[in-house]
């Protein structure tokens, strides 16, 4: 299942046509011609029934078809979508780059989503630096975004790519102003099932991480980064959420497959390019990603009877665990535990959690046991 793909409405201003007599709907469509808000909508369902290659088409030609209307925008920004869920991601950010540019006072709304959109897509293309500059534009215009996308996802993002680029003190800070962020979030007037949903959501984009462009140059920090971050996904599938916490559990999953997958590359051929990788800088990766994995073990809510997605995850990190702890011992690179590192697989196997964010774990004890927030599976 493609999880970037995110429909929103759309406020599209009020304009002619195309300075033509012709019947108009009046609508959230603005002054459009009932043919192309038909074509439209036609394009929207394509969408939902996540046929990218069919939806990138259709709206491809309705730019072609109708280049002036006040559908313009949206048209442009599902198009971007569709390449999204197509994973062309050069696509999909040159169209919401489009919307960026040429959007005006009256489309400020979708132009604020697109740029945090335009963000997933530098993210996927390795261009941090970039990220941060459309996720910094997207705060500026953070009253047209909804709360958790401005409180919680962007700061973590920010987070992210900063410490990706070896600022990790401004990381830091970063994240800790997302958990801030996150416990604003509670909204006690929702039904619980739309709580968990809510917080799962924001907690996925918090700590999703693209490993497109991964170079063992940069591992330490990247390691190192994921490693903070991860904590969103881990309590994004501890919510159980039918949506949020299968991607959430996907993403984790396949980022430890990549680092496993990458490590045996450069075991078998050091060359990555034009770039020689060093034993020392193998062993650095091995070493790092294994701590990453205690911690996030380390960092599993404490209770009795997980959700069975939540033991599924657990079985997967022990695996991962296995096989980077493995690889260590039979290839003699000198590796040796850490005595911080031997405290916390201690503490780990003691069932205790390693450092606990108090208000992390009251909200997940309370989305767990308050009968007014029960968050069990959806009916």
């Amino acid at each position: 299942m493609k999880f970037i793909l995110l429909l929103i409405p759309f406020l599209i201003s009020c304009q002619s046509f195309d300075g033509r007599d012709k019947p108009v709907v009046k609508n959230n469509y603005g002054e459009s011609s009932p043919v192309l808000v038909k074509k439209y909508e036609d394009g929207i369902q394509l969408l939902d029934r996540e046929d990218y290659k069919s939806a990138a088409l259709h709206f491809e030609s309705l730019i072609s078809q109708y280049p002036t209307t006040p559908l313009s925008m949206g048209i442009l920004f599902n198009l971007a979508s569709a390449y999204e869920g197509l994973d062309n991601c050069k696509k999909a950010g040159r169209n919401f780059r489009k919307i960026v540019r040429t959007a005006n006072e009256e489309n400020y709304r979708i132009q604020a989503q697109a740029l945090v959109r335009l963000s997933y897509a530098y993210e996927c293309l390795n261009a941090d630096k970039k990220v941060i500059t459309s996720l910094v534009d997207a705060k500026g215009k953070e009253q047209y975004l909804r709360k958790a996308t401005a409180l919680a996802e962007i700061p973590a993002r920010l987070g992210s790519a900063y410490g990706r680029i070896g600022k990790l003190e401004l990381s830091k800070k970063l994240f800790s102003q997302a958990d801030q962020g996150l416990y604003s979030l509670r909204d006690k007037t929702l039904t619980a099932t739309k709580q968990r949903d809510q917080l799962a959501r924001a907690m996925f984009f918090m700590g999703r991480y693209w490993f497109r462009g991964f170079h063992i140059k940069n591992h330490s920090n990247i390691v190192k980064t994921f490693e903070n971050a991860q904590k969103y996904l881990l309590k994004a599938v501890e919510l159980d959420s039918p949506t949020w916490s299968p991607n959430a559990a996907k993403n984790l999953v396949t980022v430890y497959d990549f680092f496993w997958s990458y490590l045996q590359q450069i075991h078998k051929d050091p060359r990555v390019g034009k770039y020689e990788v060093s034993p020392k800088e193998i062993n650095s990766f091995a070493v790092l990603t294994l701590q990453s994995l205690n911690t996030l073990k380390a960092m599993k809510f404490p209770e009795k009877n997980p959700p069975p997605i939540v033991r599924s995850l657990m079985m997967s990190i022990d695996g991962f665990e296995k096989k980077f702890l493995d690889y260590l011992t039979q290839n003699n690179l000198g590796f040796s535990l850490s005595k911080a590192e031997q405290k916390r697989q201690s503490v780990r196997k003691n069932g205790i959690t390693v450092n606990p964010d108090p208000r992390l774990e009251k909200m997940m004890k309370d989305m767990r046991k308050n009968k007014k927030l029960n968050v069990g599976p959806a009916e």
